[in-house]
């Protein structure tokens, strides 16, 4: 078997896979938020959820998240 195509289809079945436990997560993020700030109605948890979801992407597109301190000395070693 070649490599390029078994390397594509784990690729695609990650981010797939990767996409749903995303979704679910930011919808519970967004719920329990919208529960600690009172919100009721559909519409104003929808809004919560879209603005906890794009807060998180923003964060994590910005490159704040930081490894773990291992990981970190494994890296820089070249390990």
């Amino acid at each position: 078997m070649r490599q390029r195509p078994v390397r594509a289809a784990a690729a695609t079945s990650t981010l797939a896979v990767s996409f749903f436990y995303l979704l679910a997560q930011m919808a519970g993020a967004g719920g329990l938020v919208a529960l600690l700030l009172n919100v009721t109605g559909k519409t104003g948890q929808a809004v919560v959820i879209a603005i906890v979801g794009a807060v998180m992407i923003a964060y994590v597109l910005s490159a704040r998240t930081r490894p773990t301190r291992r990981s970190t000395r494994r890296w820089r070693s070249g390990r």
